[in-house]
């Protein structure tokens, strides 16, 4: 049967993102005419599209006015749209989005239509709907709760694979059961009475939170701050959790000229002070501001030997990098001495899975916190990441306080001290 393309009403479809090659459709439709002509259905307004949507598009490309239709006059609203979305999961065009929406919305759908297994023992359930679509029940399962996960959480949807939308859907459920573990300690804490932690954890920034600790009130600080080398961008890539900052030269400045003002303050005149830095082009900025705050400031940076390379470089041309520097400085020039004489390069496995994109190893952590400090004496790291310094802190029996501005690291480093 034909109809002229003006008598089809096309209601909203389900496919709302990109239409495909409706050009290459158009030529071949031109050239070897349509296999699968469109659906229609009869409704008391006319003629209704179930079927088809681009071939009509196509053909309207071809100034046609008339098209080779099939028509199924008694087909009700739903039977049209399963006859759409299984002919829409035939496609070899669809993107990963549209793929796992249309199973979801085609098992919804049957289950409207055959109802649902849970409620009738002959009813519709996921494993007809992969019988269906002819593959493993696991993927249309895995799917359709991606599908699902993507109308809660709609920026799942701008992943480039499935796979990425996948990991980043683990990193989220991770996320929010380290927040709802952390709400059930605290409500049974607050029923049983809170126990003195050595170890405290404080969500905020930096640059506020030290304001409030009480000058000349601690022992040792450790500080590994942001870098300004765009670490949130990177951390995006590679999925593992960073802080809420915008990771740019500029703000590291603003907040370590701060951070390191105000760690002079409330340490003690007896006390040690470690400070990660980008070695290169700001070795001479760190220097001069830790000079300005500091009896003393080693120039000759401490090494910890990473071992492999940290991002990289043609060898043709330069070394790699397999080292990260810290500055050494005293609050007040040869008034603690450090508990043994070391080598100024230290050596520690890194984080082989990593929680944050610049992790350090606690192992580490410890080596600098027994050199400086004594059991019982309390620390401060102002940019505590994911914790390994409150980690070595517990194990080595000194107070911490872990200043952290991401509320999830802030979850995770607490989950982790329980372990401890």
């Amino acid at each position: 049967m034909k109809l002229k393309i003006s008598e089809i009403k096309i209601g909203e479809r389900w496919r709302k993102r990109s239409l495909g090659n409706i050009d290459g459709l158009a030529i071949s439709i031109n050239k070897f005419g349509m296999f699968y002509p469109p659906i229609v259905r009869k409704t008391p307004e006319g003629w209704e599209l179930v079927a088809g949507f681009r071939r009509v598009k196509a053909n309207e490309l071809l100034k046609r006015e008339e098209i080779e239709v099939k028509t199924e006059e008694n087909l009700s609203l739903l039977e049209a749209k399963e006859i759409e979305l299984e002919e829409n999961l035939q496609r070899q065009d669809l993107d990963w989005v549209e793929i796992v929406t249309a199973k979801k919305e085609l098992d919804t759908l049957k289950k409207k239509l055959y109802g649902a297994a849970y409620i009738s023992e002959n009813g519709w359930g996921i494993a007809d709907t992969a019988q269906a679509l002819d593959e493993s029940e696991s993927l249309t399962k895995r799917d359709i709760r991606l599908a699902r996960a993507i109308e809660v959480m709609p920026e799942l949807a701008k992943a480039k694979t499935k796979t990425e939308a996948m990991k980043k859907l683990k990193t989220e459920k991770d996320k929010i059961a380290r927040a709802e573990l952390m709400k059930r300690v605290e409500a049974r804490e607050r029923v049983e009475g809170k126990k003195e932690e050595s170890v405290r954890v404080i969500c905020g920034d930096a640059m506020k939170v030290l304001r409030e600790i009480e000058e000349g009130s601690v022992d040792l600080g450790i500080a590994d701050p942001p870098f300004g080398v765009g670490l949130d961008s990177m951390a995006q890539a590679c999925e593992v959790s960073i802080s809420r900052y915008k990771d740019t030269e500029q703000a590291m400045f603003e907040k370590v000229r701060v951070v390191v003002r105000e760690m002079s303050r409330i340490l003690k005149p007896d006390s040690h002070f470690y400070m990660f830095f980008p070695i290169g082009i700001n070795y001479p900025w760190f220097y001069n501001l830790l000079s300005e705050n500091f009896g003393y400031v080693d120039p000759i940076p401490l090494a910890w030997n990473k071992g492999t390379g940290g991002y990289t470089v043609d060898q043709s041309y330069r070394y790699m990098p397999v080292y990260q520097p810290v500055f050494f400085c005293q609050k007040k020039w040869g008034s603690r001495k450090l508990q043994k004489g070391m080598k100024n390069v230290f050596e520690a496995e890194p984080v082989r899975q990593k929680q944050h994109i610049a992790e350090m190893p606690s192992e580490l952590m410890e080596i600098l916190i027994e050199q400086s400090s004594l059991p019982g004496d309390l620390i401060v790291d102002p940019f505590a990441g994911v914790g390994p310094v409150g980690v070595a802190a517990k194990r080595l029996k000194r107070r911490a306080i872990l200043v952290e501005v991401s509320e999830d690291n802030c979850n995770l480093i607490k989950e982790k001290l329980m372990e401890v």
